[in-house]
């Protein structure tokens, strides 16, 4: 696979390299970007995020692919929640906090997707150190 990005390339939760891949980046100077070579950085969480797959945090949506409008369900965790929807270049679509009543608890929230273009779509849902993302399709 070969990405080219005129400022940077995000790889976002759910990005998965097979055992014993080798992933490198290479950084060219060019008049139109903000390259500085003096200034590169890994940006790392403080404490791991932990995939969910060993937790029963589930998210699903209804329907997929959307039109105008799906229902987001996911299942409450103890900790204070985020779920936020961003398109396949990682820009914010929509963002909501919250804190559950009680874990376990079924969640569900309406998302209007009638202003968003055609595309995929991450649906990342944070709890704690615990992350779950599904797909979600817009097609009008």
């Amino acid at each position: 696979m070969t990405a080219k990005s005129s400022e940077y390339i995000n790889l976002l939760p759910g990005f998965q390299a097979k055992s014993g891949a080798l992933f490198e980046a290479y950084l060219n100077e060019c008049s139109a970007s903000k390259y500085d070579p003096n200034d590169l950085r890994i940006i790392a969480p403080e404490k791991p995020i932990e995939l969910s797959s060993q937790t029963n945090m589930e998210i699903s949506m209804h329907p997929n692919p959307a039109d105008n409008e799906t229902v987001i369900t996911f299942t409450s965790q103890k900790e204070p929640f985020s779920l936020t929807v961003t398109d396949i270049a990682g820009r914010m679509m929509y963002e909501i906090t919250g804190q559950p009543d009680n874990a376990g608890n079924l969640q569900e929230i309406s998302l209007n997707t009638s202003l968003f273009p055609n595309g995929i779509y991450a649906c990342l849902l944070k709890s704690g150190r615990h992350l779950k993302a599904e797909k979600l399709l817009v097609q009008h």
